[in-house]
């Protein structure tokens, strides 16, 4: 009888402390991307500790599951890796929240990257791809802010290119394109899927997941085969 109560107590006793562990860690990752936001890192800074990196991720994911999207500090992550030298930067949330409102995730990354490079805006050029749209051969510009008096380089063809996705770009993709394959009678196979899934957004080498659980959500399933998560 004793042991029995015994056993009971300890089993509470780990009930209550992995609940109290499961709320710690929740707090932690809700509160990841406003700490993200309150840090302050110049451009310079941030070239400094990518020179120290054995190699700059070319496609970075940003992914937000399950915490508040807050488009302030993934603005701000998004400037960050265009400092780093980061060519492609995927938004991505489960809820379909910043596809949904990608014209206001849009201004907040231009207002952030003006604020952040100011006069130097020019030598870090972001463009939008038009997935938004369904439009996916033109991309939107951020237009530059310009200083009266002073002479701006020139917009190049090179620079950071976003995309903001959902599921639809993930799973439901990859069945779209067997679907028109079918019906085209075109030959399926390993390197025509990655071909036809990677034309318009690249695979990712880098994935930094914003999530109270351990889940990928369905996220881009296709474009993370490589992709080293965080």
């Amino acid at each position: 009888m004793v042991f029995s109560r015994l056993v009971y107590y300890v089993l509470l006793l780990i009930l209550h402390l992995s609940q109290t562990c499961r709320r710690f860690f929740d707090c932690l990752s809700s509160a990841s991307l406003y700490s993200l936001f309150s840090s302050r890192l110049s451009s310079d800074k941030v070239k400094q500790y990518a020179q120290h990196w054995k190699k700059v991720p070319n496609h970075v994911c940003i992914a937000i599951a399950d915490v508040p999207v807050i488009f302030e500090p993934v603005a701000q992550l998004v400037v960050w890796c265009t400092a780093a030298g980061v060519k492609d930067i995927t938004i991505w949330d489960n809820q379909g929240l910043c596809k949904a409102s990608a014209h206001l995730l849009q201004e907040y990354i231009a207002k952030t990257h003006a604020n952040y490079f100011k006069a130097a805006s020019a030598q870090y050029p972001i463009r939008f791809s038009n997935n938004i749209d369904d439009d996916r051969n033109s991309l939107k510009t951020v237009p530059q802010q310009t200083t009266p008096g002073k002479n701006i380089p020139a917009l190049s063809s090179s620079g950071v290119t976003i995309h903001i996705c959902n599921d639809a770009d993930g799973r439901s993709a990859i069945v779209k394109a067997v679907t028109l394959a079918n019906q085209q009678r075109t030959a399926i196979d390993r390197t025509w899927l990655n071909s036809t899934l990677t034309s318009s957004i690249p695979e990712i080498d880098l994935a930094l997941v914003f999530s109270k659980s351990r889940l990928l959500f369905g996220l881009l399933p296709w474009h993370l085969r490589v992709a080293e998560i965080m």
